[in-house]
């Protein structure tokens, strides 16, 4: 009877650890950023000198600043606002939402950025999305230029 012998040789390699990941910053979108208002109707009413506002977008999240005694300092810190490109609309679809503490409300808008130019229609509440970006009747048309951070 023969007996066959097999020997296995074990080999160790010594592997390097893989290389950690950097994380990875998703891209600003062109909204990003601080934008100070240039023009602002209410309707047919040019109102900018009464709301002498900045924006501050960071991906969803809007923070609105007022110029007071030559600082910004935040508007409301008690509403919520965001603006959301909604999940079935066109590519310059924007919805404001604003959450006053309440039932928040939803104002369909469409946006545009050019350059450091950035232009924004909201209709009201359970109205239609505006179909142009120009002042109108029933809503607000916002133009902003971009301004250095901080």
């Amino acid at each position: 009877m023969l007996r066959s012998l097999v020997l296995l040789q074990v080999v160790t390699v010594p592997l390097a650890a893989a290389p950690v990941p950097k994380s990875i910053k998703p891209k600003a979108s062109g909204l990003d950023g601080r934008w100070e208002i240039v023009e602002l109707w209410s309707g047919m009413a040019e109102v900018s000198k009464l709301n002498p506002w900045v924006w501050d977008i960071t991906g969803e999240s809007l923070t609105i600043l007022i110029k007071e005694g030559g600082t910004l300092k935040e508007h409301d810190p008690s509403t919520k606002t965001t603006l959301i490109r909604p999940e079935k609309g066109g590519a310059d679809d924007i919805d404001y939402i604003r959450d006053e503490g309440g039932v928040p409300k939803l104002f369909p808008g469409t946006v545009v950025v050019n350059g450091d130019e950035l232009v924004i229609c909201f209709n009201g509440p359970n109205n239609p999305r505006p179909a142009e970006r120009k002042p109108f009747q029933s809503g607000w048309y916002y133009k902003f230029k971009r301004i250095a951070d901080k």
